[in-house]
């Protein structure tokens, strides 16, 4: 296994790795005491496993998104410090990264026998999430459009399938009300009878993914709700995580349909390299 140690103390955790895995060697390691010494790029393709201080000043969640943008899906990596409540805790938390493990920073042989453990159970529950729901294909690239089992599905209702839109382009982040209203609706003045407008979008939307046998990738609480990105083939996710096949492959489009979409376009342009 190849491994990529970012953090202050790096030798500390060489020394855990050491005792835990014997085929272990420090020319299968990289260590690095910031973030900032590597460049994005420079992280080769059969890295299995990289070691993350997130406590570290130089880790925003603009340089964590951009970093884990530029490291194959099939790498993972081990977020330590994550049991400390934190700004970029809060955020990773959120973004519910497929490729991330959260870890406390590992003190002894128990805590990275655990973070393994949890690498095993992350591996098997992709694995497992993946085959559940392989029938769901999310298209983003061009024009929005979600799949089941080969066949698109129809909304009735266009705000809801703009919903969705929405929900996909936050990539796992919570929507709350206020926010999907001003984005649906933008100029609009926010009264009672645009709330009812919404709750009358949200429940369509709900009644047509229930219809489809899909309702399980609409994840709500209170007055939020958020798109399950794990388990479900969707371009748009697949780039984010650093599948390179895809990202050669982006033409410069997204969500042609939605302005707002604009923004998330412009991000996906500069890391492919679309000027």
């Amino acid at each position: 296994m190849k491994y990529i140690v970012f953090d202050r103390n790096a030798k500390d955790i060489i020394k855990l790795l050491y005792s835990v895995d014997d085929s272990f060697t420090c020319e299968n390691t990289l260590c690095m005491y910031s973030v900032l010494e590597l460049k994005f790029e420079a992280v080769e393709s059969d890295t299995e496993l990289i070691f993350l201080d997130i406590s570290m000043p130089e880790i925003s969640p603009y340089i964590f998104d951009k970093f884990i943008s530029s490291i194959d899906y099939g790498c993972k990596i081990v977020c330590m410090g994550m049991d400390v409540e934190s700004g970029i805790a809060d955020f990773i938390k959120r973004k519910a990264y497929r490729q991330v493990i959260e870890a406390k920073h590992p003190e002894n042989r128990g805590d990275i026998l655990e973070i393994f453990s949890k690498l095993e159970t992350s591996k098997n529950s992709v694995d497992t999430d993946v085959h559940i729901n392989n029938n769901i294909e999310i298209h983003t690239f061009g024009c929005f459009d979600i799949f089941v089992a080969g066949s698109p599905v129809i909304f009735k209702n266009r705000k809801s399938k703009e919903l969705l839109a929405l929900l996909v382009d936050m990539a796992g982040s919570v929507v709350t009300s206020e926010y999907a209203i001003t984005r649906l609706w933008p100029g609009k003045i926010y009264d009672d009878n645009l709330a009812a407008l919404f709750r009358m979008t949200l429940k369509s939307l709900r009644d047509t993914l229930k219809k489809n046998g899909i309702q399980h990738i609409l994840n709500e609480n209170r007055n939020a709700r958020y798109i399950k990105n794990t388990g479900i083939y969707c371009d748009y996710f697949e780039f984010l995580s650093g599948n390179k096949e895809v990202i050669s492959g982006f033409n410069g489009e997204y969500m042609c349909e939605y302005s707002w979409a604009e923004i998330t376009l412009a991000k996906l342009s500069r890391i492919a390299g679309i000027f």
